[in-house]
């Protein structure tokens, strides 16, 4: 759980993060307006892509507002718990439980980035715009945020990737 004010080099961190995410969020918004026939047709392979690029555009958008975790493991069971028993009692998960429980929701949703950008990766809508190696992180200081940072990174080279492969449609 994040405790006490948070640090203004943080939130500098994720005002920078969300319009990184958002810029990139609305050139996907812009190419499925562009391109909403070809990507309807039920044979089109790239409607499949959009898919996984906009979980990662949700998961990336929603995990930098949770980052300021400390990633301590007891912390993440206490969190993992109290999210449960959460969606157990309240029927609903909003920001605000997400926030209480950052320690586990954190991860859920970086995770969840970095599973749909190895789908990528691992050729399921070839040619991958990037190799399964370029996904991993070292271990470290800062662990969360050099992970969004680098799937920031590499959800930017999909969303280029699909206009690219978009414009000759």
């Amino acid at each position: 759980m994040a405790k006490g004010p948070p640090e203004a080099e943080h939130l500098a961190w994720v005002i920078k993060g969300r319009a990184s995410n958002q810029a990139k969020s609305l050139e996907l918004y812009r190419l499925l307006n562009e391109h909403s026939a070809v990507l309807a047709k039920p044979s089109h392979r790239l409607r499949f892509y959009v898919q996984e690029l906009l979980g990662i555009s949700f998961s990336l958008w929603r995990a930098v507002f949770l980052a300021d975790r400390t990633g301590d493991r007891d912390l993440k069971i206490e969190d993992a718990r109290g999210f449960l028993g959460a969606m157990l009692t309240d029927n609903a998960i909003s920001f605000v439980t997400d926030r209480k429980y950052n320690e586990w929701t954190f991860n859920h949703y970086i995770e969840n980035a970095r599973f749909r950008l190895e789908k990528i990766a691992d050729g399921e809508y070839p040619p991958a715009p990037f190799a399964p190696k370029d996904i991993q992180v070292k271990a470290g200081k800062d662990l969360g945020t050099r992970k969004w940072e680098r799937y920031d990174e590499l959800f930017d080279k999909a969303v280029a990737d699909l206009k690219a492969r978009l414009a000759t449609k």
